[in-house]
């Protein structure tokens, strides 16, 4: 649902995946601004980030020797194997597919210039961010109502592995349109365009080898013999199809992601330098930004090492944060925690394990650029119930202030805090401090709880829906029910014995 009140743009996104590792179809899925993804083990929640970060990282590497746009399986964000291991059921000769859908509504409102809304390192600059800013298509006024949907299609295309082959675009009231790729004799690729509902011959798509996502133009020598309304609806065509195409690979650009293996806590880091990355799905990198911070502190204000003292403190793991340059700028720091189980200042690897755990997803999210995906796997991990309950708060201040937050979880602490603080009104806990927007609520509509496991012979996707007393209304029989059989099989138990 479409939010027309005031307040930071928090799109939702939907998504489908089809013949990708467990799923044949998932079938369509919200990526609302606040996601968490719940079920059993292996049961398909991983996927839905692997084929996130599939895209991101296929968009940021670069291939050798071919001019067809590659699937990239092995790289910094995964590593799934080759093509057969990632289609479905082992059948390479089956396509995957990713499919997108987006409101037009949302899409015009998306701040496509949005920076990091919590803190600012001066990190590096993202490198899509002046081209997909000044390729934004203007000059056509698109409507506020309707969708816009993308399917791309990955196939086999030896020796070079999996390979874009059709790309497909949706636009409501105005028509569709596919670009199919064969290939020749001499392995080259040749691209060929159906349209429905938009005049046959209209459109061309333009796909660089590098790029996932294409370009849609007009043909300008068709263009030309149309009458003014067949021209409008092909430049609305046009416009809406790049909109949506750059708001995807700007999305994907801005993602990043934590993992649920994270690096056990050192007593001495040794500082390399400030060229930490904002990737890394291990975490590793989130001392080196507060080092960074640190050294650059003469400079500014210590926005990070102040908003992370607040939620550390706000999960009861400690009271604050101190990085301490133990040698004189001879690059040798540690981490030193104080009010964790004392009052006395303590070294990092001193107190206990989950507060080195939590760290890295507290940080990474707090860098995160406004419109991009924070993909976080069991923040619980190595956490007592109240700072499981403490990272649901975290994880609303995210998506308050335009992060997509996709949280992978087993914690039913999580989600019960989740569920209350939105009977309570869904506001953030504390304001963003760098921009006078004002912030709106968390709603319902704004929260997708997505439980992933077998249904039908097959693996899907279901919205768990929330009722009017904040109880889910369709859980799986059995699923997020064992801590009410225990409680009643003791009580049977003691009943039993005082018998």
């Amino acid at each position: 649902m479409s939010k027309v009140d005031s307040g930071i743009a928090r799109p939702s996104l939907n998504l489908r995946l089809e013949n990708f590792r467990l799923f044949r179809d998932s079938t369509l899925f919200n990526l609302a601004p606040l996601t968490c993804l719940v079920g059993r083990n292996s049961s398909g929640k991983s996927s839905v980030l692997s084929a996130i970060l599939l895209l991101k990282q296929s968009l940021e590497q670069e291939s050798m020797g071919r001019e067809i746009t590659p699937l990239v399986l092995s790289g910094p964000y995964c590593d799934l194997g080759d093509y057969e291991d990632v289609v479905h059921n082992h059948t390479p000769s089956e396509a995957i597919s990713f499919s997108f859908s987006m409101n037009v509504f949302d899409l015009k409102r998306a701040n496509w210039q949005g920076d990091a809304p919590f803190v600012d390192l001066s990190l590096r600059k993202d490198r899509y961010e002046d081209d997909f800013y000044y390729a934004r298509p203007t000059g056509e006024k698109l409507p506020d109502h309707g969708s816009v949907n993308a399917r791309l299609t990955f196939s086999v295309s030896r020796p070079f592995g999996p390979s874009l082959s059709r790309v497909e675009v949706g636009v409501s009231d105005m028509g569709t349109a596919s670009c199919i790729r064969t290939i020749r004799g001499e392995r080259k690729q040749h691209w060929r365009t159906y349209t429905k509902g938009i005049p046959p011959r209209s459109i061309e798509f333009h796909l660089a080898g590098q790029r996932v996502f294409p370009w849609v133009s007009t043909r300008s020598a068709q263009y030309k013999r149309f009458d003014p309304r067949r021209k409008k609806l092909i430049k609305l065509f046009c416009t809406a199809s790049n909109l949506f195409f750059r708001f995807l690979e700007w999305t994907l650009s801005r993602s990043e992601v934590i993992g649920p293996f994270r690096p056990a806590p050192e007593r001495r880091y040794v500082f390399g330098g400030f060229g930490a990355s904002r990737g890394g799905p291990t975490g590793e990198q989130a001392v080196d930004f507060l080092i960074s911070e640190t050294v650059l502190k003469s400079h500014g204000g210590r926005s990070l090492h102040g908003a992370l003292a607040f939620w550390i403190n706000h999960l009861k793991l400690a009271k604050s944060l101190r990085v301490k340059d133990l040698t004189n700028r001879q690059n040798l720091f540690e981490v030193d925690i104080r009010g964790a189980g004392s009052s006395a200042e303590s070294n990092l690897s001193d107190v206990g394990f989950g507060v080195s755990q939590v760290l890295p997803v507290l940080v990474q999210g707090l860098l995160m650029r406004r419109g991009g995906i924070y993909l976080v796997q069991q923040p619980e991990i190595h956490l007592h119930p109240d700072a499981q309950a403490g990272l649901a708060d975290f994880f609303v201040y995210l998506a308050c202030h335009g992060v997509i937050t996709v949280v992978e979880t087993h914690s039913e602490h999580l989600l019960l805090r989740l569920r209350r603080r939105l009977a309570e009104g869904g506001k953030p806990l504390v304001a963003a401090p760098r921009n006078k927007e004002p912030v709106r609520p968390l709603s319902v509509e704004d929260v997708a709880v997505l439980y992933t496991g077998p249904e039908r012979g097959g693996v899907v996707v279901k919205q768990l829906d929330l009722g009017e007393s904040f109880q889910f209304e369709n859980l799986p029989a059995g699923f997020m029910s064992q801590a009410l059989d225990d409680r009643l099989a003791l009580l049977n138990a003691v009943g039993n014995r005082n018998a």
